[in-house]
C-alpha cells in the first residue's frame, strides 16, 4: 500500500524535530544537513525510508506518525 502524504502532513512530520539541531538530525539518518534544510522548506520530498528515519530520530512512535497521516486525510 503506497501513502501519499500531503505537503502540510510531510511538514508537519518533518518539523517535528523538536530543539535537535539539522545537522543532528542529519547525522543520525545519514544525509547532509543541506538535504534536512531541504526538505524543512520544501524544496525537496525525503524517500518513505528516509521519513521513516526521520521519525525514529526525533522519537516520534508509530502511533503519532500514523496519527499525522490519517488525520490528514480525513
Amino acid at each position: 500500500m503506497k501513502i501519499e502524504l500531503t505537503a502540510k502532513q510531510l511538514g508537519q512530520l518533518i518539523n517535528a524535530r523538536g530543539d535537535r539541531s539539522q545537522s543532528e538530525i542529519a547525522s543520525v539518518i545519514g544525509v547532509s544537513p543541506q538535504m534536512v534544510n531541504q526538505w524543512e522548506r520544501a524544496k525537496k520530498r525525503p524517500t518513505a525510508e528516509r521519513l521513516q528515519q526521520w521519525a525514529h530520530a526525533v522519537g516520534l512512535t508509530a502511533t503519532v506518525t500514523l496519527s499525522i497521516v490519517i488525520g490528514g486525510k480525513s
